[in-house]
C-alpha cells in the first residue's frame, strides 16, 4: 500500500467522523451546518491536489487542522500499515 491509499483512507475518515454534520435534525445552525458543508467538500477535493497525498489539508470547522501543515503517513499506523 503507498500514502495515497494512506491518505484517501484519513480522508474518507474523516468525512464519516463528520457525516452527522449533514442530518436533516443535526443541532447546528445553518451557517454551523453550511461550515461543515464546505469542509466536507474540500476534503472530497483533495485527491485533486497535484501535491497530494502531502499538501496542506483543509481546516476543520474549529481549527482542528493548520492549513499550513502536511500530513504525511506514520509507519505503523491503525490502517494496516508496516
Amino acid at each position: 500500500m503507498n500514502d495515497e491509499h494512506f491518505m484517501r483512507r484519513a480522508r474518507n475518515d474523516l468525512l464519516l467522523a463528520c457525516d452527522w454534520t449533514q442530518i436533516q435534525d443535526a443541532q447546528l445552525t445553518p451557517e454551523r451546518k453550511a461550515e461543515w458543508a464546505e469542509y466536507r467538500q474540500q476534503l472530497r477535493d483533495l485527491p485533486s491536489n497535484p501535491e497530494f497525498p502531502v499538501c496542506p489539508w483543509p481546516v476543520m470547522p474549529g481549527g482542528r487542522v493548520n492549513p499550513e501543515d502536511k500530513i504525511e503517513p506514520i509507519v505503523g499506523d491503525s490502517y494496516g500499515g508496516t
